[in-house]
């Protein structure tokens, strides 16, 4: 009730799309929605869930003021003797774009007991996943289990590509393999498994822009 207008659309549109999930979840979602700007207890609550308050700067009839809000989200999955099996909790809702992605993924995150897999071969100059990759790395951490792996350790002995693995990706490679290592990943291919490979066609020069 004390939100500014933008933030009170932002608020209706949660809303909105909350009781989607609820109407389509089919009985396995309960929505709850608390007010700590006019309950204690629900203020006592949402410092509890990791939801603070948030200051906005108001501008009403020609005066300046500083209020605060709330407009977090927090997700508990729970068991069947209904005790708490997980929570995450997003503090503030900035933005509504994007808002129903990153609720959809933290659910899968939280629910998913089966986690794939996904390896980032490397030797050969590819692009380093901690390095070149960080955001990708960061998304795909949500909803996967991220690997890097050598297939050719430094004192010459080789490594095999996991069997639990769902995808290797290669990513931009500047040497080649040689025959044992196009070998293992052959053999992880023609077991089923997935490669996305990006091939670097083009070298830049960042000193001279050539």
């Amino acid at each position: 009730k004390k939100l500014p207008a933008q933030i009170s659309y932002q608020a209706q549109d949660v809303r909105d799309v909350l009781s989607d999930y609820k109407k389509y979840g089919k009985g396995k979602i309960d929505l709850n929605i608390h007010y700590p700007d006019v309950n204690d207890e629900d203020k006592l609550k949402a410092q509890e869930l990791g939801i603070p308050a948030i200051q906005f700067n108001v501008i009403a009839k020609d005066e300046f003021q500083l209020k605060q809000g709330w407009l977090g989200l927090s997700i508990s999955v729970m068991g069947e003797e209904e005790e708490v099996k997980g929570r995450q909790a997003i503090p503030f809702i900035e933005r509504t774009n994007g808002f129903e992605y990153s609720l959809t993924g933290l659910i899968w995150q939280m629910t998913n007991t089966d986690r794939k897999k996904i390896v980032f071969l490397g030797g050969h100059g590819e692009k380093v996943l901690q390095q070149d990759f960080t955001i990708i790395n960061s998304e795909l951490s949500k909803q996967y289990v991220v690997e890097e792996l050598n297939l050719k350790n430094e004192d010459g002995t080789y490594s095999e590509i996991s069997e639990d693995t769902a995808v290797i990706v290669i990513a931009g490679p500047g040497g080649a393999f040689d025959n044992t290592e196009l070998m293992e990943i052959k053999e992880y291919l023609s077991n089923g498994g997935s490669a996305f490979i990006m091939g670097k066609q083009i070298e830049i020069n960042p000193q001279y822009m050539m």
